[in-house]
């Protein structure tokens, strides 16, 4: 009896969303400029992620200048974790990473943190290992733990811009 009681504790703890959620808005947006290996050439288009606020949760949509390219609108909470525990598209993984994952050596779900170090014009925390299907490495940027750019294989990917 004590030990169901014990996993029961344990799976509640492990998916009840704790303290602050990501700093969002309704309406909020980034723009991701990705680079990706074809062949003697590199692809580069935009991938935009934009939310919009439903009740308690928010409806994210994921667009792109890539051809061919379309993703269903995925509900995330207010810490922008899909049911899936990850985005696939894209294989962003995750979008936020939360203060107490801003560390190095903590482990999220998408790697372990190392030290916050210089990333293009951020000051982020890199995060290594494998997220939903793609390894690689994602960069947080240290103050507001946002997504700022990644690292999957051959392709990478930076934020242009949000609003």
């Amino acid at each position: 009896m004590k030990r169901w009681v014990l996993i029961a504790l344990l799976a509640t703890a492990c998916t009840k969303s704790s303290g602050e959620g990501a700093p969002v808005v309704d309406g909020s947006y980034m723009v991701y400029r990705v680079s990706q290996p074809m062949g003697a050439d590199v692809a580069e288009y935009d991938v935009k992620v934009s939310l919009a606020k439903q009740g308690n949760v928010y409806e994210m949509t994921i667009e792109s200048t890539e051809p061919g390219e379309t993703f269903e609108p995925l509900r995330v909470d207010e810490r922008l974790v899909p049911e899936t525990n990850v985005i696939g598209a894209y294989d962003l993984g995750r979008l936020w990473l939360p203060p107490e994952g801003r560390a190095p050596g903590k482990r999220t779900p998408c790697g372990t943190v190392s030290k916050a170090q210089k990333y293009r014009n951020w000051e982020a925390f890199r995060v290594d290992g494998l997220c939903g299907r793609a390894q690689g490495s994602r960069h947080y940027e240290k103050s507001t733990g946002m997504l700022v750019g990644f690292v999957l294989g051959q392709t990478s990917g930076y934020l242009k811009e949000s609003g």
